[in-house]
C-alpha cells in the first residue's frame, strides 16, 4: 500500500502490519492514562509540529499504547505547508494515510468507533484527525484540545484492546449474552459517555475529570 515502508512504526520496529495480530494493541491503564492526556492536552496550544491535529491523535495513541507513533514527524515542520510536504516526503497525501498505515488497519465507518478510537474530519477541505471521547470528537484548537459533533467524523480506525477485542465488539457480544432486564439498568458505555465528567468542561484538572468534582 502507499507508504508502507515509510510507516512511523515500522521505521522503529521493520515490520509492516497487515492484520489484526500485528496491530499495536491498548495497555491494561489505557483509559485512565487516556484520561490524564486528555486533561493536559486541553490546555496546550496549537503550534504546528508540536500539537497540531496529526500529532494530538498519535498522542492519543502513544497515551493507549505505549508507542511513539510521531517520533519522526515531530519538529520536521512549522506551517501547514511543512506539514504537508513532510507527509508527502514519506510517500503520503494525507494524514489520513499515514494513521490507517500506522495502525495498520483499515478504516472503519463513524458508527463503528468508539472511545479512543481515532477518527477522521474533513474540515473546510483539510484532511484532519481526532481522537474519539464522550460521545464526541476531540480536536486541537488554539487554546487546547476541544470536544465537537461527533457528527464531524466521516469515518476512523479502531484501536484494539490486549485480549484482541475492539471495545465496540465487546459492548455489542456483552449486550447479546445479558438478559434484557441487565440491559435496560446498564446502557452500554457509549450510551454513558454522553454524561461522562470530561464533557462538563476541560477547565478543570485530570483529577477533576475522573471525580467528578469542580475545583
Amino acid at each position: 500500500s502507499l507508504g508502507t515502508e515509510h510507516s512511523p512504526l515500522s521505521l522503529r520496529t521493520g515490520i509492516v502490519r497487515n492484520d489484526r495480530e500485528e496491530c499495536p494493541v491498548r495497555l491494561p491503564d489505557w483509559e485512565g492514562r487516556l484520561i490524564e492526556w486528555l486533561g493536559k492536552a486541553s490546555e496546550q496550544r496549537f503550534v504546528w509540529g508540536e500539537f497540531d491535529c496529526a500529532l494530538a491523535a498519535a498522542d492519543a495513541l502513544t497515551a493507549q499504547t505505549g508507542l511513539d507513533f510521531a517520533k519522526p514527524w515531530r519538529g520536521t515542520y512549522r506551517t501547514d505547508k511543512g506539514a504537508l510536504k513532510a507527509l508527502l516526503r514519506r510517500g503520503y497525501r494525507n494524514c489520513w494515510e499515514a494513521m490507517a498505515d500506522a495502525l495498520g488497519t483499515d478504516s472503519v465507518p463513524a458508527s463503528l468507533l468508539s472511545r479512543g478510537d481515532i477518527g477522521a474530519v474533513n474540515a473546510a477541505g483539510m484532511k484532519t484527525l481526532g481522537v474519539i471521547w464522550a460521545g464526541s470528537i476531540w480536536l486541537p484548537e488554539p487554546h487546547g484540545l476541544m470536544p465537537h459533533s461527533i457528527k464531524l467524523v466521516s469515518h476512523g480506525w479502531r484501536v484494539i484492546s490486549m485480549d484482541g477485542v475492539y471495545p465496540a465488539e465487546r459492548r455489542e457480544r456483552e449486550r447479546e449474552d445479558s438478559p434484557l432486564s441487565l440491559r435496560e439498568e446498564h446502557p452500554p458505555l457509549s450510551l454513558r459517555e454522553e454524561h461522562s465528567p470530561l464533557s462538563l468542561g476541560t477547565e478543570h484538572s485530570p483529577l477533576s475529570l475522573r471525580t467528578g468534582i469542580v475545583r
